[in-house]
Order: structure tokens, then sequence, then C-alpha cells
């Protein structure tokens, strides 16, 4: 077991985005663990704006967009310390850098289906892990139609859900039909 300096990732800085941090904890995956961070959280009095998991095979990332109290990055810090000791959570705590955070003005959520295969012809596809060219592909044609990716869903049978916020005026039938090349679905 290393030291809490090894284990809580320390920023040179306070500040940030009008007390704004991102924490980030990895760990191996199981139940409380959640409850954990999130109870330490609210003991150093911090709003949750935004949560995101995700499962890394036996291990779980957690990454939270939380808004300090006036008390700041201490009492978060100090709330945190008995997770990386007694539950062996690593955390990163940073803060938000001004204007750091994208926030779209207008657009509509929409999810894209991409299926796994091992066929580069879509009509022969067979089902299987998702080509990681597709998603990058993908992440390209969204990216050129100004899309904000939210979210990466992998599915047991090979696909993969993306969530998407779609910029207002988008032409759909244009971007449908570039992912429709790469077995993507506009959903």
């Amino acid at each position: 077991m290393g030291t809490l300096g090894e284990k809580l990732d320390r920023p040179q800085h306070e500040g940030g985005e009008q007390g704004r941090y991102i924490v980030t904890a990895i760990a191996d995956n199981r139940p409380g663990l959640l409850h954990a961070i999130a109870s330490s959280i609210r003991r150093a009095g911090c709003a949750v704006e935004s949560v995101s998991l995700a499962s890394l095979g036996t291990a779980v990332s957690v990454t939270l967009l939380l808004r300090l109290p006036d008390a700041g990055e201490t009492a978060l810090r100090a709330a945190l310390v008995g997770l990386t000791v007694e539950q062996n959570v690593t955390l990163r705590v940073d803060p938000v850098p001004d204007g750091a955070l994208y926030r779209p003005v207008d657009g509509v959520l929409r999810e894209i289906v991409l299926v796994g295969g091992s066929s580069d012809d879509v009509s022969r596809r067979t089902r299987g892990p998702l080509r990681t060219d597709a998603l990058i592909d993908a992440a390209g044609i969204l990216g050129r139609h100004g899309a904000l990716i939210m979210n990466v869903t992998p599915r047991a049978d090979g696909s993969a859900a993306l969530g998407v916020v779609l910029p207002a005026g988008v032409d759909e039938a244009t971007l449908a039909a570039e992912l429709a090349v790469l077995g993507g679905l506009l959903v």
C-alpha cells in the first residue's frame, strides 16, 4: 500500500471553474463501492453535477463532476482520505480550468448503434466484437457533423450504443448514410 500522496494524486493549485472539480476513482468493482465514494463526497458538502461509470473488466472507473462548497478542495481531500486507505481506491482530484467545459447550447439527444462483426461488407457482417476502427471512424464522422458523444455502451452481442447530442440543423439523412457504411444505425 502506497502513501496517501501516491494514492491521491494532487494538482499543484486550487481553484478552477467556479469551484468545480473532477474526481476520478479507480478500484476493483465490488458491492458498496459507489456508495462509499458518494458518502465521502457528501461529507465534504459537495454537489454532484454529473457521474460517469465505466466497467473495465473486474475494475471500475467512476468520474464525477463536482461543485465544491466554500471550504473547497481541502475539505474534499480530507473526506476522500479513507477511500484511499480503507477501500484501496486510486483517486485523482483536478480543478476544472476556467472555460474548459463544453456546453452545447442547442441539440437533440440521439442514439447510434454500431454493429459488431468480422466483415467490412455490412451486408455480410457476422456478429462479433465491435471493431475498434468502426468506433474511431464513427467518432470522426460525428465530429465532422459537430455531434458531441456523451457515452459509449458496449453490448453483449458485440454492438455498441453511442449516446450523442446532434447540433441543431444537422442533416440527419447525410449523417445516417455516412454511419451506415460502418454498420451504424441512427436511432
